[in-house]
């Protein structure tokens, strides 16, 4: 009976200690993505949840909802000129979308980290978890043509579901993922996807 406890409780600290490993918290760990490069997010109680060379994902649930920022690359068609990327990856974004109640959405044209870029938010409802806490759905993110690969692009993006369209933390977790953003940065040479 004593070796039954003793192994419980070494395998509750090990599960304990794997939980603890992966919140990212202050970690600074960069991923190297196809193009780009990122750091976790640097408020505690974020995880990593995936991760390989053209994407990393980050969660963090709290009371009523759930977050997530996420970098991925990806390839794109030629664009005769950036005007045609940003109509492009409007669109793109909106598709996304389609399945929810827009109750807003923006889009700006922006530059960051010197690519052209479409940055957006919006807020969107899910007829189908009415009254769940996933009901809500807010977006902010970036949507940007790799400035020395015109065959690259970058999305960054934080997603949050929730039973409300103002979670009590929305302010902290939209600068959080600002934060994220901003640390991103483009790279020449990458990894093949």
């Amino acid at each position: 009976m004593r070796m039954m406890g003793l192994f419980l409780a070494t395998l509750a600290w090990g599960c304990t200690q794997k939980g603890h490993n992966h919140a990212t918290g202050s970690a600074q760990r960069t991923y190297v993505l196809a193009g780009a490069t990122i750091q976790p997010p640097q408020d505690t109680g974020w995880a990593l949840l995936t991760s390989d060379s053209v994407e990393a994902t980050f969660q963090r649930h709290s009371a009523n909802a759930t977050a997530r920022i996420s970098a991925r690359t990806f390839a794109i068609e030629r664009s005769a000129d950036d005007q045609a990327f940003l109509t492009g990856a409007e669109a793109r974004q909106q598709e996304a979308v389609t399945p929810f109640l827009m109750m807003s959405i923006h889009f700006n044209h922006t530059h960051l980290h010197g690519a052209t870029c479409v940055q957006y938010d919006g807020i969107f409802r899910d007829t189908f978890a009415i009254g769940l806490e996933r009901e809500f759905l807010t977006t902010k993110g970036y949507l940007c043509r790799h400035p020395t690969d015109p065959l690259r692009a970058l999305q960054m993006e934080l997603t949050q579901r929730s039973d409300s369209s103002t979670p009590l933390d929305m302010e902290q977790t939209l600068a959080v993922a600002q934060a994220f953003f901003d640390r991103a940065a483009f790279v020449r040479d990458s990894p093949a996807p």
